[in-house]
């Protein structure tokens, strides 16, 4: 029986896990059983879960004695956690809104059915904000998010919930959501390793109506403690779907986790404190300053350069983006007969903002989406890939607490993604790491961008400098 006050296994990598499950040190039920024990006698301090899928533990354990075999079920006792804007078969599917409280899945999300299908068991679904549209996890279902690290502070957001839970040892790791920045931003705010792939490497959403900002700026990604668990779950997320406008996955004879291994030399790195145009706080500079020591102590070739980036391109994309949630929110609101005073009022916003949009505001959006892409092209023409901050500040306090006590404005919190967005609308690939800490003591994360289809440059470069002291 695994004794349910021990860390250990709480911050052992799915990769160890799964070692110990295969091998028969470790019971898949008890192991299973431990992580729910944990969240159960915790997460009341977090507000990471919305949902658990305590249900599914019985079939996932009877199938696995049925058919245990290792190279049929790769991820076999990999437990991890999605978040609550992608469909788990039979659970409570919210998005993070009252309005949706009583809706249950009828199906998987696609890359859900390939972990599941790859052995993997889902803990649970955490929190998200309404819809997935502030940079903070709050919404009217349950109380805020709130980061591990220090309950003070946000885990940042929309996917809020997925970092609080993988910071705080309640999941190796989680599925996450980025549109303009939400995956890397909380695995920044709480300390861990977040990959946004290129876009299309992981299908979107694959059945229903894609507005042209799910099509191009949407992306799912995952955040762990360590690198070799994004390797891991990533060979059984890249996976084509007919279903899906967007995916063009480039598939290779290694698995990722092989791809990674060899540690890769001389790269040249382009690097920007703020893309030319956004205000970074000092200590964000500072740390990125020693990011870079570091990468060049590690044998690469860190310039900097000025990006010419286009500040308008972010603002003519929100434009397009607002119209596109607003469009989407109405849908909602007409297939389940509500009116708007039933949402939130980060959701009611968001339609107040969406309705203002005008024809030419939205196609200017367009436009800077193509012109993001061409200048990242010809960035990483002459460069291997990008360094920049992942945000400009630290993190920041959760919404209901005075942000004066520690000197954020709510204006510096909404800007929060300037430095995440562009890539986004790019469709680059990116991977976000711990740099070093605030004044605050919380962790402050780096960017690198790579070029399209090249994560495992990334990961490799990734787990190089997590293993350099």
């Amino acid at each position: 029986m695994i004794d349910p006050q021990d860390d250990t296994l709480a911050f052992t990598s799915a990769v160890e896990l799964q070692k110990l499950v295969v091998s028969g040190k470790v019971d898949v039920s008890e192991l299973l059983d431990y992580f729910f024990q944990r969240i159960k006698a915790t997460d009341g301090k977090y507000s990471s879960f919305l949902h658990l899928n305590t249900e599914g533990v019985e079939g996932y354990v009877e199938s696995l004695k049925k058919n245990g075999d290792i190279h049929i079920h790769p991820l076999m006792g990999v437990p991890l956690v999605i978040p609550d804007s992608l469909h788990l078969k039979e659970t409570p599917m919210t998005y993070g809104s009252k309005l949706l409280e009583n809706h249950i899945s009828k199906e998987d999300s696609a890359e859900v059915a390939n972990l599941k299908e790859a052995g993997a068991f889902v803990l649970g679904k955490t929190n998200i904000s309404e819809f997935s549209i502030a940079y903070e996890t709050r919404n009217e279902l349950i109380p805020p998010t709130r980061n591990p690290l220090n309950l003070k502070f946000s885990p940042g957001g929309p996917a809020g919930g997925s970092g609080a839970a993988v910071a705080a040892g309640l999941a190796p790791c989680a599925l996450a959501s980025d549109i303009t920045g939400g995956l890397r931003l909380t695995a920044s705010f709480c300390g861990l390793i977040g990959l946004m792939p290129t876009r299309g490497a992981i299908p979107i959403k694959y059945k229903h109506f894609l507005t042209y900002s799910d099509q191009m700026l949407f992306r799912k990604g995952i955040i762990a403690r360590c690198v070799e668990d994004i390797a891991l779950l990533f060979d059984f997320l890249m996976i084509h779907q007919v279903r899906d406008k967007v995916s063009s996955c480039v598939l290779n004879n290694k698995t990722m986790l092989e791809a990674i291994k060899p540690q890769e030399r001389g790269m040249r790195i382009a690097m920007s404190e703020d893309l030319g145009y956004v205000c970074v706080d000092p200590q964000v500079r500072k740390v990125l300053r020693e990011v870079r020591k570091k990468l060049e102590s590690m044998g690469h070739c860190v310039e900097e350069i000025q990006t010419h980036i286009n500040p308008d391109c972010d603002q003519h994309m929100r434009h397009m983006l607002a119209a596109d949630r607003a469009n989407v929110i109405l849908r909602l609101l007409r297939e389940v007969g509500k009116t708007p005073d039933r949402l939130g009022s980060y959701a009611r916003s968001a339609l107040e903002e969406g309705d203002a949009v005008t024809g030419i505001q939205y196609s200017m959006g367009t436009v800077a989406i193509e012109w993001m892409k061409k200048r990242m092209g010809e960035i990483l023409i002459h460069y291997d890939m990008l360094l920049v901050p992942t945000a400009p500040i630290g993190p920041y306090p959760i919404a209901n607490i005075h942000k004066a006590e520690i000197g954020i404005t709510g204006e510096q919190v909404n800007q929060s993604s300037l430095l995440t967005a562009p890539f986004n609308m790019s469709g680059n690939p990116v991977i976000t790491l711990p740099g070093g800490l605030s004044r605050e003591g919380l962790p402050i994360g780096f960017q690198l961008v790579g070029r399209l289809f090249e994560e495992s440059r990334l990961l490799n470069i990734a787990k190089a400098y997590t293993q350099t002291n």
